[in-house]
């Protein structure tokens, strides 16, 4: 395998991650703005901010965006191996 191909590997999927990671993040803020009427808080010291709302925001923010990174590098790295697969396919024939 070449150089080219492992970056594109490795890589792929990482940039996949950081924008699902990015996504969740966006339909999670605009989800707790709708259903909550507020923006969420992003920071913790404001003084409108409770203790609790901050850390709720916190818990569900890093799960869902793990959730979102996790899947996203799945799915790339599942097309990234079918189209490896192909190629090395053709290049046996």
């Amino acid at each position: 395998m070449s150089d080219d191909s492992s970056f594109l590997r490795t890589s792929i999927p990482t940039i996949a991650g950081m924008a699902g990671a990015m996504g969740a993040r966006s339909a999670i803020s605009k989800a707790y703005a709708s259903r909550r009427g507020t923006e969420p808080p992003v920071d913790p010291g404001a003084k409108d901010a409770s203790w609790s709302s901050a850390i709720t925001w916190t818990a569900i923010m890093a799960a869902g965006a793990a959730v979102g990174r996790l899947v996203a590098r799945y799915v790339a790295g599942e097309q990234v191996d079918k189209h490896f697969a192909g190629q090395r396919e053709l290049e046996k024939a």
